[in-house]
């Protein structure tokens, strides 16, 4: 395969990479908002459990269970972040290493190119020669 379909091949690869990466990023980013939207909801729960209400007796209960089930939805999105996290990085690493051998292999497509030139001068310049 020439050096110039390698150079397309890889950025097409780039592209597909770079797109991996922003769906890991969006998905990372969903996963905080949905942190910050529980961290809200506990400290609502919080603020009425501390509220001198006259009826707060009675819910007290039912606003701590909820409470724990929202402290266990927290500790799961917290792993479901550093999961997410990690998939981030490890998908910008293989994009730039990607960027790198696209880079690696212009260079050599450009080579080639210079190469292909400079015969193409040279095979003018012997035929000029040979007719004169």
């Amino acid at each position: 395969m020439d050096a110039r379909r390698r150079l397309e091949k890889m950025r097409r690869l780039i592209d597909v990479q770079e797109r991996l990466c922003r769906m890991a990023e969006a998905k990372l980013a969903d996963i905080e908002r949905r942190q910050a939207e529980l961290s809200r909801a506990q400290t609502d729960i919080l603020a009425s459990l501390n509220a001198d209400e006259p009826l707060h007796g009675m819910f007290v209960e039912t606003m701590a269970r909820h409470l724990h089930r929202l402290a266990c939805h927290a500790a799961e999105l917290e792993e479901a972040r550093r999961s997410q996290a990690q998939l981030v990085l490890n998908e910008a690493m293989k994009l730039k290493r990607v960027e790198r051998y696209t880079a690696r292999v212009a260079r050599v497509s450009r080579e080639q190119e210079d190469k292909r030139s400079l015969a193409e001068i040279l095979d003018a310049l012997q035929a000029r020669a040979t007719q004169a």
